[in-house]
């Protein structure tokens, strides 16, 4: 990025997608402007211009950390970070290799309530060829827990769906197909 984008993105960083665009500029007055516009929007009372709360500290990790996966799964692994912090370092992960993660993206699915984590681990999961995600998300569909609302439940319904298909080679159409099938082969299997 050109200095007077640089700029120009520092002087409008509670404009959407603002602390993202200076992420990726990379430029060096990127993190401490970032830093700046974090303790700013933290002490507004009112939550003017608190659109970016989340992203500024996604792009503070991505910054400073020279292992920015761990960092940002230990924010979406934080159940008293705010909800779109913890979604938004769910959906940062997608840029990093995170296969040594996976254990943790396991238990991070199997123990969470959020609709969103939940849905980030599934996603970051399906090719995995850890042993145990497929029992994971296989219980996830025959034992379903109703987590949050109902559209937000369907997220996960639809998402685990998706990847039972890929990693079972199956392709149901409904969750309510997928889980007839499994209960049908536990059954077999006893």
């Amino acid at each position: 990025a050109t200095p007077e984008a640089v700029d120009f993105l520092i002087r409008h960083l509670d404009e959407y997608l603002a602390p993202q665009a200076l992420y990726q500029s990379r430029s060096e007055k990127a993190l401490p402007a970032l830093v700046a516009h974090l303790e700013k929007v933290r002490m507004k009372k009112d939550g003017d211009g608190a659109i970016n709360i989340a992203a500024t500290p996604i792009a503070i990790v991505r910054l400073k950390s020279k292992a920015p996966a761990l960092e940002l799964l230990a924010l979406a692994e934080n159940p008293a970070e705010e909800e779109h912090v913890r979604r938004d370092a769910m959906s940062a992960l997608d840029d990093y290799d995170v296969q040594p993660l996976h254990p943790r993206l396991v238990a991070l699915f199997k123990r969470d309530r959020d609709c969103s984590v939940r849905c980030g681990c599934i996603h970051l999961l399906t090719d995995s060829s850890l042993t145990g995600v497929t029992e994971a998300l296989v219980d996830a569909v025959v034992h379903p827990k109703r987590l949050g609302k109902s559209y937000e439940e369907d997220c996960v319904q639809s998402r685990l769906l998706g990847a039972l298909n890929t990693r079972l080679k199956t392709s149901f159409r409904t969750v309510a197909a997928l889980r007839d099938h499994l209960r049908t082969q536990v059954t077999r299997e006893r």
